[in-house]
């Protein structure tokens, strides 16, 4: 949903918007960036064990290559498994 829907729909002030958009901030797509993919998961795992009172000691090297190998929507139904 874009931010005029958003807005529009009332869960998006108008006026919050037009502050945040001064500044246009460009970032690739995650399948762009690779390398990202390892160290953002391996984050969200942590937070989520924390969160969750688990103990997780984080990603397996198999996984870690999973997941650069495959691209886009493949990685996260790979995750699942």
């Amino acid at each position: 949903m874009t931010s005029r829907a958003e807005i529009k729909k009332g869960t998006l002030r108008e006026d919050l918007y037009y502050r945040l958009n001064v500044i246009a901030i460009e970032l690739p797509a995650l399948r762009d960036r690779r390398a990202d993919i390892v160290p953002l998961a391996t984050f969200f795992l942590g937070r989520y064990a924390e969160e969750n009172g688990r103990n997780i000691d984080g990603i397996t090297e198999a996984r870690s290559r999973s997941f650069r190998a495959t691209s886009g929507r493949a990685t996260c139904a790979s995750s699942r498994t």
